[in-house]
């Protein structure tokens, strides 16, 4: 994955993230291991876990690791230090062994990361704080059981903004493509209360979202 963040150009493999110069992108130190989250995940390189999504929010970038072969999944934030010897660091964020399956299905909203995971739950992070028991119980069966879960990592997020609603598409079972779509009430839903987290069943056919700034507005495409 690649994304820009703090005048600089994020390179993230399997297991590792590589940054450039600030302010120029063509120029890079791949010698700085710093940011390997293999060998300090402490789980080693048994637990099968590879680099899924990598999402700036603000001042932080939020990397996941999973995958298919993933005993054990995590989350971590990278920040800046103020050292400019080491620039940048990484913490754990305690999810309990789970994380992001796909990199197209971990969003920001605002300052929440919204992820995806293997068991068909969607999942939310404020800050630090991994919310317990997910925001996507009310559809998590529904999707487990109509919906492709080998195909969940190509599974797409994105926001319409202007609605506070959070879209996400996925493959019915047997399909190769995106087929169906949910969208989640943000505004009304209430996190961590399956009572007050409201989904509704779309018939789009979205492979993938983005968003687009335009005359000042972000645009979702």
């Amino acid at each position: 994955f690649c994304l820009s963040f703090d005048g600089r150009m994020w390179l993230f493999s399997d297991q590792n993230a590589d940054y450039s110069t600030r302010n120029d992108p063509e120029t890079w130190d791949l010698t700085d291991d710093t940011l390997n989250f293999l060998t300090t995940s402490g789980a080693g390189a048994s637990d099968g876990s590879v680099i899924t999504s990598a999402t700036l929010i603000g001042d932080s970038i939020y990397v996941g690791k999973g995958g298919p072969n993933a005993i054990i999944e995590h989350l971590f934030r990278v920040y800046r230090t103020g050292n400019p010897a080491l620039p940048y660091a990484f913490e754990r964020i305690e999810t309990g062994g789970i994380g992001p399956i796909g990199n197209q299905c971990t969003v920001a909203a605002g300052q929440d990361l919204v992820f995806l995971g293997k068991d068909g739950n969607i999942y939310l992070v404020r800050g630090n704080e991994f919310i317990p028991g997910g925001i996507g119980r009310n559809i998590q069966r529904t999707l487990l059981a109509d919906y492709s879960a080998s195909r969940f990592e190509f599974a797409s997020m994105g926001l319409l903004r202007e609605r506070g609603l959070l879209g996400l598409s996925l493959s019915l079972g047997g399909a190769a493509t995106n087929a169906r779509s949910w969208w989640y009430d943000y505004l009304n839903s209430r996190p961590g209360n399956p009572k007050y987290e409201f989904w509704h069943p779309g018939y789009h056919v979205i492979n993938a979202w983005g968003e687009r700034i335009s005359a000042g507005q972000r645009q979702l495409i």
